[in-house]
């Protein structure tokens, strides 16, 4: 073997390490507790955010609905008072 090729073997096996302690950089960020909490926590703040614009066009859509709803929630509290 020639001192380019085992040179060039020797640069492709670096390249390999620094590719592979990339990758097991990135798992550990991914596996960690921290992330994985990120993640939840983001994904339940954008499922909440979608759920009250969605039911913000829904009562904008329907107001009779939610005025006897709100009258009815109203009732019952002030009946819970006077007991």
């Amino acid at each position: 073997m020639s001192a380019a090729s085992i040179e060039e073997l020797e640069r492709q096996i670096e390249d390999t390490r620094r590719k592979l302690d990339q990758t097991l950089s990135a798992l550990r960020l991914e596996l960690s507790v921290r992330h994985q909490w990120e993640q939840a926590w983001n994904g339940a703040k954008l499922c909440t955010a979608k759920s009250l614009r969605a039911g913000a066009r829904w009562a904008s859509a329907n107001p009779i609905p939610v005025l006897l709803i709100g009258g009815a929630i109203y009732v019952a509290i002030a009946r819970l008072r006077e007991r």
